[in-house]
């Protein structure tokens, strides 16, 4: 059941009175994709070959590209294929600052890849970029250098007399090096539509923005409106929307993948420009 599960140790111990045997100095134990580290190096198996929780351990994955270190984790090894777990994950955003993920399920997919899930609450105060907050599901894949991020993100902006924060949905990976979120037919917490144009108030003479904000009325007409990529550029402090792909050599197997999770890039020149400075909204295209 275990197929051939081994593991080194320098030193090991057995003991006849409780059938034990206690391995030291293991410095790791290869299951699946993944190096699992022991904590101390010390390894108890029970009889019938179950091995006691490694708590306090260190997952890393995989061991070719090493990309994912979770730590903290308490690894159940049930062979040389599988195992469970839960613990944490260090993750750096792109002002470099280091953000501890609860892991809440570690284990191996049916292609015997690392995978760990995680939940960030909104009361972690977790930036995916310096002025944008994220709350929701994230997702580890040991083979994906990035992670997968599935829930609402917020635009700390200082012009809400223009344009009221929201929590917006959005699923996609990340590259906290260049952090470019998927704005495409966002809503809201509530599920409510949210906008990113600039409109033409059915009640007035009035012409005013959203910027992933709701609309004044759902009958006032749109002069320009975008979808694409949120980003944020530090120097002139603007938030845009824009169809450009955020990464320009992006992979093509990556490309696929997206397009089957309805992810792919959207198609569209319009753009939608705020100034965090100014308080000033732009549209461009047509």
């Amino acid at each position: 059941n275990q197929d051939s599960l081994r593991f080194t140790a320098p030193l090991a111990t057995y003991s006849l009175t409780d059938y034990l045997i206690k391995a030291y100095k293991v410095p790791q134990i290869l299951v699946a994709d993944a190096s699992i580290i022991p904590d101390s190096g010390k390894v108890i198996v029970e009889k019938n070959a179950v091995m006691r929780t490694l708590n306090n351990s260190r997952v890393i994955a995989n061991t070719t590209t090493k990309y994912h270190t979770m730590l903290n984790t308490s690894i159940n090894v049930l062979g040389r294929k599988k195992y469970t777990g839960n613990g944490d994950y260090e993750y750096l955003d792109q002002s470099k600052v280091k953000h501890l993920i609860r892991l809440t399920s570690i284990g191996v997919d049916t292609s015997l890849q690392t995978f760990a899930v995680g939940e960030i609450p909104d009361t972690s105060n977790f930036t995916i970029s310096p002025t944008i907050s994220y709350k929701g599901k994230v997702r580890i894949l040991a083979s994906k250098q990035n992670l997968y991020f599935a829930g609402y993100a917020n635009v700390g902006h200082h012009c809400e007399e223009i344009a009221a924060q929201n929590w917006f949905s959005f699923s996609s990976d990340i590259d906290p090096r260049g952090v470019n979120i998927p704005v495409n037919n966002p809503v809201n917490e509530t599920g409510e539509k949210l906008y990113a144009g600039i409109y033409f108030a059915s009640d007035s003479v009035n012409i005013y923005p959203a910027f992933l904000s709701q609309k004044r009325k759902s009958s006032d007409a749109e002069i320009i409106s975008a979808q694409g990529y949120l980003a944020f550029d530090q120097n002139s402090k603007e938030y845009k929307v824009s169809g450009t792909a955020p990464i320009a050599d992006e992979k093509e197997g990556d490309k696929k993948e997206k397009k089957e999770k309805g992810e792919a890039s959207p198609v569209g020149n319009n753009s939608l420009i705020l100034d965090d400075k100014k308080c000033v909204v732009k549209g461009e295209g047509s």
